[in-house]
This record gives structure tokens, sequence and C-alpha cells, in this order.
């Protein structure tokens, strides 16, 4: 009797498991045109429809929202903005959704950076930090009853390059970009899927 029962379920277990593998078969998803974001000739991101996206517009300004429609080198996008508004007895978060509008690929200038490793280090954030607790560090520690003076012969030193460190890490926060800015390095190409 059991193992009647157990061959009946795993009868039905395989014909619902087959039946699932033909009907995944023969569904192919309808291929959409789309936009990749290249650096030379590697591929670093796609931009499918429905997906979310951030650009900096020709028109300076940052637009981000949902991708409806791409088409002929045009993307449209609903424009979403994530607000607080007033309701009732206070304020709430909120998403605030407007119409489609539409951009040609040539009107986008840059789009944000992907998640980077070790920014912090590259933008200079580590080197101001660092320096400067040195500094604050330092010149504490100079008020005390035996230390030495504070521009004296040993400490100078010191303190001349933690000012210099201090310097290069505001440098390299001035000239990082948060942005890939669409250029020389990097493209935008649409790929059309049919």
């Amino acid at each position: 009797m059991l193992k009647n029962i157990l061959t009946a379920i795993f009868c039905l277990f395989l014909s619902l498991t087959r039946s699932s593998i033909l009907t995944a078969q023969t569904t192919q998803p309808v291929p959409s045109d789309f936009f990749q974001l290249k650096k030379k000739n590697r591929t670093v991101k796609n931009y499918f429809r429905g997906t979310y996206a951030q650009f900096w517009f020709d028109g300076d300004q940052w637009v981000g929202g949902t991708i409806t429609k791409i088409a002929h080198d045009s993307i449209w996008i609903r424009d979403q903005r994530i607000d607080l508004v007033q309701r009732g007895f206070g304020t709430v978060i909120d998403t605030i959704s407007y119409d489609s509008y539409k951009i040609h690929i040539n009107d986008i200038t840059a789009t944000p950076r992907l998640k980077e490793n070790w920014a912090f280090v590259k933008n200079g954030t580590l080197f101001q930090v660092g320096s400067g607790a040195y500094i604050v560090v330092n010149v504490v520690n100079g008020f005390g009853k035996n230390a030495d003076p504070l521009f004296g012969s040993k400490n100078a030193p010191k303190l001349g390059i933690a000012s210099g460190i201090f310097l290069l890490g505001t440098l390299m926060h001035w000239l990082y970009k948060p942005e890939i800015r669409i250029g020389k390095k990097y493209r935008l190409q649409y790929v059309h899927a049919s």
C-alpha cells in the first residue's frame, strides 16, 4: 500500500516538473532594445526597459526614474522623486511619479558611478581625516608640561608632513569625480534587439 502511494506521488511529481520545464522552454520573453554603457569595448552596465536609471541631462540636471521605453536612440523615462509629503498631522516619505519624457542618447552627459571600492581613499577623505587627527593630537599634546615646543626643531617637520598630507587629500577631493562622464573613455551604445 505504501509502495503504491509513493509511486503515485513520484509519478505526479515527474509529470508536474516535466510540464513546467516544457512551459518554460516554449515561452520566450520578447527581446527589447537596450543601451549599454561601455568603457572602450567592455560593457560596464546595461539599461533595459523597466529598470531604474539616473543620468546627467544636457540641461544641467540629474534625471532619475524608471525606463518605460527604448527605441531609435532615445529613452523614455518616468520621472520619480522621493520627497516629504504633507499628510494630515505631519509629513511622510512618498514616491512621486511624473509623466514619461523622451531623452536622446546624445543629451546624456554623465551617469553616477557604480559602487566603487575604496572610494574614501580615492577621493582623499582618508588622508584628510588621518592627517587632521594627527595635527590635532600633536597640538593638544604640545600644551603639556614636558612637551617639545609646538614649532620646535623636532615637532615642526612632523606638523609640516601632516599638513602636506592634508593638502594632498584636499587636492584629491577636488579632482575626484563621483560620476562617469560620457566622452573619451565612456560611451552609451544603443542595441537594437530583434
